[in-house]
């Protein structure tokens, strides 16, 4: 059950990766006992559309997976009255979900919304702030 677990994840990954993500692909994966997991996306993927994921790390146990992953993306649409349009933005992420019958039905979520809300220029980043994010990227990037 575990290893079928993280492969339904890999797959739900894999099926919103840098594609549309409207609610009738959503819900293939997402069970609507989760539907802020649903709004979070669709939310998201308008300000962002056709954000990508590159999975870092994926571990599992009985019926939760968990997964360090980078989001990015490029704005379009501003995201919560912060102007993102042509912004790029690549957030360090780190989500639990729960899986019944290869179906997401729970999830906890932290992101560094720190980071994205500087990379949008929202929040000011000075220049030791930003070699040290430098320095923090290239040891959190992908193997």
């Amino acid at each position: 059950m575990i290893n079928e677990n993280k492969q339904f994840i890999r797959e739900y990954f894999k099926a919103i990766d840098g594609t549309p993500k409207p609610f009738e692909k959503l819900s293939k994966y997402i069970a609507e006992s989760d539907m802020e997991l649903m709004n979070h996306i669709i939310a998201f993927e308008r300000s962002f559309p056709n954000y990508g994921f590159v999975e870092q790390d994926m571990v599992a146990e009985g019926d939760k997976v968990a997964v360090r992953f980078l989001i990015t993306g490029k704005g379009e649409e501003d995201f919560f009255g912060t102007k993102t349009k042509g912004r790029e933005i690549s957030i360090q992420c780190f989500i639990i979900y729960q899986v019944h019958m290869r179906k997401i039905i729970k999830h906890w979520f932290l992101s560094d919304n720190m980071g994205m809300m500087q990379q949008l220029g929202a929040l000011p980043l000075d220049e030791k702030q930003d070699s040290e994010m430098t320095q923090m990227n290239v040891i959190i990037s992908p193997r």
